[in-house]
């Protein structure tokens, strides 16, 4: 596709995500950078000059992004820098402790599908840095303790008389 194309580039990522938690901030840097890389892709900007590729990813996360930018000391010459002060700044070392928190934390609430659930788990469990073995049984035993502990509720309110 030509020079910017009919493609728009991704929404401004600082303004989208100025008030969230770390993890979740660092999470959604992480999948705005990949849907700029596509973008860059797509427009086929990757292959032009890496002063061009940086002014771009400047220009499209705009005045906020910029001013960031210029507290890092960086030249606008490389761009895989610059990627990596964003992503340093922005996708910090997750917490692994806090993580699994909330991973073993969710519940389902009353009335919210299952798959809702099931989705929801599977993006907490992807941030708790366990192994594809590991993850997969974290998921199936958080879900199975999950439905216990809701039957045991029932079982426990039904046999009160209140």
């Amino acid at each position: 596709m030509a020079e910017g194309g009919a493609l728009r580039p991704p929404s401004n990522f600082l303004l989208a995500n100025s008030s969230q938690n770390p993890s979740d901030a660092s999470r959604n840097w992480l999948a705005w950078l990949k849907q700029f890389d596509f973008y860059m892709l797509s427009i086929e900007k990757n292959s032009k000059p890496e002063e061009v590729q940086v002014a771009t990813l400047l220009t499209i996360l705009g005045a906020q992004g910029h001013e960031l930018f210029r507290t890092f000391g960086l030249s606008e010459e490389k761009i895989a820098e610059v990627k990596g002060a964003f992503s340093k700044y922005f996708a910090p070392k997750i917490k692994e402790e806090f993580e699994r928190y909330k991973f073993y934390s969710r519940v389902k609430q009353t009335g919210e599908p299952f798959d809702k659930f099931l989705s929801s788990l599977r993006n907490l469990v992807a941030t708790c840095n366990f192994h594809a073995e590991e993850r997969y049984k974290a998921l199936r035993d958080r879900i199975t303790l999950v439905f216990i502990l809701r039957q045991y509720a029932k079982s426990y309110l039904m046999s009160q008389k209140i």
